[in-house]
Parts: structure tokens; C-alpha cells; sequence
């Protein structure tokens, strides 16, 4: 017996139900199912959509996921109205998931409700990406919406459905044709379908809507280059014939020139098969995603424009610093030297204050370009063996001066079980101390400064570093304050002590960065204890050799008196400090002060090179690069940068470029002479 038309179309649009992307499914008012597309069927791992028939929600959900998912069937069928629900489950053997649903009830011809019709859209990872994207959290609904005049007449067409058997065999294909036929109608989305010869069969009312046609019919028999210029056709063409020859869905975004306007989309296109298998055409579903676009492109110029103001700000802070270093190394270092040569009680005090104001602003210019390198994440952790020990050792010798000066007594206590070498970094644990010692100095007069270094099982063994002083104080109101940036304790302190607020906050930084912590106690008057852990962690035996083979190169028994030196620098008066420095350290000096005249000097042999990193004719590293390439008589002669950036990434341009260490401006005396030690 052949098939009527209405058989052959009611079969076709039966696939295209069975095969559209989504779940669909259709239930009655006990929640009972009555249909449902193979996407849903294959959720509920089920052989054929047939198989759904008077199952519920409670075969393959948990409980609590059915108890919601009827509670929201219930509402809609109260409410009579289509609606928009996120839902979230887990499908039989699957993780949770969202799921974005469309719902509107079934009504029979006496308008009474019989059901519900639903959608249901898998959107976790939209879910995820919208948690990224601001003022963005609606999109899936409007790439998700449902044409409500149209899926309202699909209720008044598909009221009592059910297949008398007296009817004749057309008569009921032509009542299923219909039905399945208005399911596609109003489907969310562009919907639409070809031939092999890419030649529309059909599209849903959105698509024709969109695409400028009077009836979703008018699409029947036509091209994608007939609706859109070719431009805009040909890729979607490719896309659409390379589903259909590799016979596997495809996900991707498209951009096409609709009525409404310039329209991105993301299209869900999978292979139409015959009973054979065969691959016969291509069905897509297609979303406007235009508004998350334009809400994507958005946020990237925002990104770019925030790095781009961090940049500026991270270069205006390295070229500000720049720019004060080399007059400071200037002023510092005749400070110094008038300090040294003059006689009188009077001028030594007056060089005093110079150099002390002097020192003052240096440590001012270190606490904002350490805040700004932390800013941008520029210090990164660099874990090796440490001596413990002689680090905490030579921080008390460092700060002892600076103890005298403003009569406090420096003490150090090492707990018994501190071992001798550990595992860390050890410029962090350097800066964290002599901040915390310098507080310390600052907020005491004539009193006592205790460092006390001990291991405590936490339950883990644990590192705890405390500086305790017999200072003014902290008020309790202000202890949960202190480490954030900028905050001076008291405004009342204004003239009586130095800095801007920065100091303990790259010091909480520093900690968390060793996985620590930091805490304080305090009582106004009698002085504070800052109490610093972190993980203790050892180091290996081989770690331990490199360090000890390090310490036994950067600290010889002795160095050599009467070095010939070579001093590049074009800066005048750094020049003229650094040449006092030198003849007081009884060195001889020749200097340039360009690259040219530096190389003209090169066919003596020196035993130091100090080579600014800013000349007129060209720059330190270049100069460095051609001293080592060049077999001349300077080619191993120890070089020493000095400069006045003095960041990670520019001290290792520098020691990449041949240089053996680096010499920041502005430098004192006693830097130059510990310097000069590795020759």
C-alpha cells in the first residue's frame, strides 16, 4: 500500500521533530510523559522517544530534581501562560546541569488545560561564561525566546490529538502533519532545514520573519545566496555542506544581515538521515547573540584599556623613579663626602641632616616602586637554600646603625631548634624584616627592638619570625587598619615619622606569598609585637652546596687595594661622586662619558668597569654585549651596572647582557666598597 502526501510529509516532519537540537517533550497534567524528541530520549538513555510514554520525572531524575521539575510543570499549568524557567538536573550516568525551558500549557477545545509543551535548552557553560561577562545575565533567555502567538495557536491546533480508529489513514496523517508541523512553527530560535544541494525544504516562523519572507513557506526551493549577499552567504554555505559530508553536528558562531540588522548568531547544525542512514540534508537551530557580542567586545576594549592605564602608570612610576634617583645618587653621595671631610660640630651636623633627608626621600621612592611592582605582579616567588642564620645576622648588623642613631638596643634571639639553612625566598624575607625593623626604630626612642627567630609545630613545623618593640603603640582601632595601603596610624604622627602607609602593606603581600601569615598585638605606650608564619620547608643537600659555593665566590677572604677602574657615566655630578667615592677607597679612576669615548678608552686593561646604563650615544647593555663579544683586553674584566631602574626585569637585562652584578642608584660609600669586593 503506498503512502499519501500527507503520510510522506507527516513522517518528515516527524524526523525533524525527533532530531531537532534540544529537548522536547510534551507531558500531561500528572506529569506523565506523552512524547518527546530522540535528544531527550537519549538523555533518559532510552532506546526510542517511544519509550518516554507514561514515564515521569521520577524514573530518571533524583528526587529533589523531579520534585522541582513538577513543582514548575504545576505553576504552569495554574498560571495558564507561557513561561521561562532556568531548571537544573542530573540526567541518568551526567553531572548536574542548566537548563533553560520554555513551558506553556496544553489546552483542549473547552480551554481546559491538558498538559504542558516544553523546551529545554542545556545552557551550563553560557551559565559559566555569564558569570565572567558584566550586565550580561539575560542573554540566554533572548537567544531563547519563544514566539508566544505562535506557540499559542499550536495549543488550539493540537487539542485532542488522539487518533480515532475509524478514521481514515489520511485523515490521521493530515491531523499528525499538522501538529508536528506547528511544533516546528514556533520553535525558539532560527530553525531551518536542506537538501544534499543546499536548497531550503523549510524554516520556522523566526527564520522567515527575519530573513524578510511573507510565510515560512516562501523558503521552500531556495538558496542562502538568493536571501543574502554572497559575502555573507558563502561561509555559512561551507559550513552548512561540510555538516553534511562529514555527517557530525557542528557548533559555530555566524554573522548574517538580517531585516532586524547586522546579526551575530551561534548555530547548532546536525545531519538529516533516511531510514538507510543516509545522509539526506542539514538541520540548524540557530541564536541571536548579537547583545553578548557587542557585551563581549565590551569588556575586552575595558580589559585593554585597563592594562593599557596600568602600563602607563607601572611606566610612569619606573621613569619617575628614573628621574629622582640619578640627582639623589648626586646628593646623597656629596652629603657623604661632606659629612666625611668637614670639622666643625656645626657642619657635620648640617651634612648630617642632608644625608639623613636625603636617605628619607630614598626609602620614600623604594616604598612606591615596590608598592607598584607588587601592583603588577612583578616579583615573582624565587624559592632557594638559605642560611636563615646569617641572613637574620647580617639584618641586625644593617640596621644596627640606625639603632644607635636613634637610641634604641638591637637584640637577636635564635630559637634552639632553628636550623641553619631553609627553603625560601630570601629577598622577601629580607624586605619583610627590615620593614618591620624599621617601624620598630621609627615609633621607639630609647628602648629595645627584639628579633626573635624560632620553629613551632602548627601542627606542621612552622617558621615564626617576631619584632617586638617597647614603642608608643597601636591603638586597638586601628590594628585591623594598619596593613592597608596608604594608612598611617595616626595623622597626629605627621612631622614626627616618615613614609606614606606602604610598608606593612607590601610586608602582608610579601607574607602571604610564602604562605604565611602576619599578625600584631599591641598596647598604646608599651609597644608592639608583629608575629610573622609561614610554612617551614627544608632545602636539599645539593641546594645547600650551591648556596655555600655562591657565598664562598660573593665573599672572598680579601680584596685587592689600588684597582684601575673605568668609570662610565654621563650624568656630571653622579660621575663626580662616584669618583670622590673611588679616591677615597684609594682606587684609580678614568672616566667617559659616552659609549664612544668609553670604547676609545677599552685597549687599556681595567679591573672594574662601572657602566651607567643611560648614555647619549648609546646604552650600558649594548656597550656590555660588544666588551664581551669583542676579543679585546677588557673582554673578562668584571662589569658593574649602575643604574637607577631597579626592577627585576631590568636587572636581568642587564646580567643577560655580560654584566657580573648591579649597583643601584643612589648608592652610598659602603654599597660601592661591598661592590667592589668581587673583584
Amino acid at each position: 500500500m503506498s503512502l499519501s502526501r500527507q503520510q510522506i510529509d507527516m513522517e518528515f516532519l516527524q524526523q525533524l521533530i525527533r532530531v531537532l537540537p534540544g529537548n522536547v517533550y510534551w507531558k500531561d497534567t500528572k506529569g506523565r510523559y506523552l512524547g518527546c524528541n530522540e535528544s531527550q530520549a537519549k538523555a533518559f538513555q532510552l532506546d526510542s522517544p517511544e519509550e518516554v510514554v507514561n514515564t515521569t520525572d521520577y524514573d530518571y531524575f533524583s528526587k529533589e530534581d523531579a520534585d522541582g521539575l513538577f513543582k514548575n510543570d504545576q505553576k504552569i499549568i495554574a498560571s495558564k501562560q507561557l513561561q521561562t524557567i532556568e531548571e537544573s538536573g542530573s540526567f541518568p550516568g551526567q553531572e548536574k546541569a542548566t537548563y533553560l525551558s520554555k513551558k506553556l500549557p496544553l489546552k483542549n477545545k473547552h480551554d481546559e488545560v491538558i498538559g504542558i509543551l516544553g523546551v529545554s535548552f542545556d545552557i551550563t557553560d553560557r551559565k559559566q561564561l555569564e558569570a565572567q561577562i558584566q550586565h550580561d545575565k539575560e542573554e540566554a533567555e533572548h537567544a531563547n525566546q519563544f514566539n508566544s502567538h505562535f506557540l499559542a495557536h499550536l495549543v488550539e491546533e493540537v487539542t485532542g490529538q488522539h487518533v480515532d480508529e475509524a478514521q481514515t489513514p489520511a485523515q490521521s496523517a493530515e491531523k499528525m502533519r499538522n501538529y508536528f508541523e506547528n511544533i516546528l512553527a514556533v520553535m525558539p530560535g532560527h530553525v531551518y532545514w536542506k537538501n544534499r544541494d543546499n536548497i531550503y525544504l523549510g524554516c520556522n516562523n523566526l527564520q522567515a520573519e527575519h530573513a524578510g519572507l511573507r510565510s515560512r513557506k516562501d523558503i521552500i526551493g531556495r538558496k542562502l545566496e538568493e536571501l543574502f549577499p554572497r559575502s555573507i552567504a558563502d561561509p555559512i554555505v561551507a559550513i552548512d555542506t561540510q555538516v553534511m559530508e562529514i555527517g557530525k553536528p557542528i557548533i559555530t558562531e555566524e554573522y548574517a544581515e538580517m531585516e532586524s540588522g547586522s546579526e551575530y548568531y551561534l548555530s547548532h547544525k546536525v545531519p538529516l538521515r533516511d531510514k538507510n542512514n543516509e545522509v539526506i540534508g542539514m538541520l540548524g537551530v540557530s541564536f541571536d547573540i548579537s547583545a553578548r557580542k557587542e557585551a563581549e567586545e565590551y569588556l575586552k576594549k575595558a580589559k585593554q584599556h585597563a592594562e593599557e592605564a596600568s602600563h602607563a602608570k607601572s611606566q610612569f612610576i619606573a621613569n619617575m623613579s628614573h628621574d629622582i634617583r640619578t640627582p639623589l645618587t648626586g646628593l646623597l653621595g656629596m652629603a657623604e663626602s661632606l659629612a666625611n671631610k668637614v670639622k666643625t660640630k656645626e657642619e657635620k651636623e648640617l651634612a648630617s641632616h642632608v644625608l639623613d633627608s636625603g636617605r628619607r626621600l630614598s626609602r620614600l621612592l623604594n616604598e612606591i616602586l615596590e608598592f607598584s611592582a607588587l601592583d603588577v605582579a612583578q616579583y615573582n616567588v624565587q624559592s632557594s637554600a638559605i642560611n636563615i642564620k646569617t641572613l637574620l645576622q647580617d639584618i641586625v648588623r644593617l640596621m644596627s646603625e640606625q639603632a644607635k642613631q636613634s637610641h634604641n638596643e638591637l637584640t637577636l634571639v635564635l630559637g634552639d631548634e632553628l636550623p641553619t639553612y631553609i627553603l625560601s625566598d630570601s629577598m622577601r624575607i629580607h624586605r619583610i624584616l627590615l620593614n618591620l625593623i624599621g617601624n620598630a626604630l621609627r615609633f621607639t626612642k630609647h628602648g629595645i627592638i627584639s628579633i626573635i627567630a624560632e620553629v613551632i609545630e602548627q601542627p606542621t613545623p612552622t617558621l615564626q619570625l617576631i619584632v617586638k618593640d617597647t614603642g608608643i603603640g597601636i591603638q586597638a582601632d586601628k590594628l585591623d587598619k594598619i596593613f592597608d595601603p596608604f594608612f598611617k596610624i595616626n595623622p597626629s604622627y605627621s612631622g614626627k615619622t616618615a613614609g606614606v602607609g606602604l610598608g606593612l602593606h607590601i610586608v602582608k603581600e610579601f607574607v602571604e606569598d610564602l604562605d604565611g601569615n602576619i599578625t600584631v598585638a599591641s598596647e598604646l605606650e608599651k609597644g608592639a609585637a608583629f608575629t610573622v608564619m609561614f610554612p617551614l620547608k627544608q632545602p636539599s643537600e645539593k641546594d645547600i652546596a650551591d648556596l655555600n659555593q655562591q657565598e664562598t665566590e660573593i665573599h672572598p677572604a680579601e680584596r685587592k687595594e689600588g684597582l684601575d677602574v673605568l668609570l662610565v657615566e654621563d650624568d656630571a655630578l653622579c660621575q663626580r661622586v662616584a669618583q670622590l667615592m673611588l679616591a677615597d677607597l684609594k682606587h684609580q679612576v678614568d672616566t667617559a662619558s659616552t659609549g664612544e669615548e668609553a670604547t676609545s678608552k677599552l685597549n687599556k686593561k681595567y679591573d672594574l668597569i662601572l657602566m651607567d646604563i643611560g648614555l647619549p650615544d648609546t646604552d650600558g647593555i649594548t656597550l656590555a654585549k660588544d666588551i664581551r663579544l669583542q676579543n679585546g683586553v677588557n673582554k673578562d674584566t668584571l662589569i658593574i651596572a649602575l643604574t637607577a631602574h631597579v626592577s627585576t626585569q631590568h636587572k636581568k637585562q642587564f646580567l643577560d647582557a655580560g654584566m657580573n652584578a648591579v649597583l643601584f642608584k643612589p648608592f652610598s660609600a659602603k654599597e660601592l666598597e661591598a661592590a667592589l669586593h668581587q673583584c
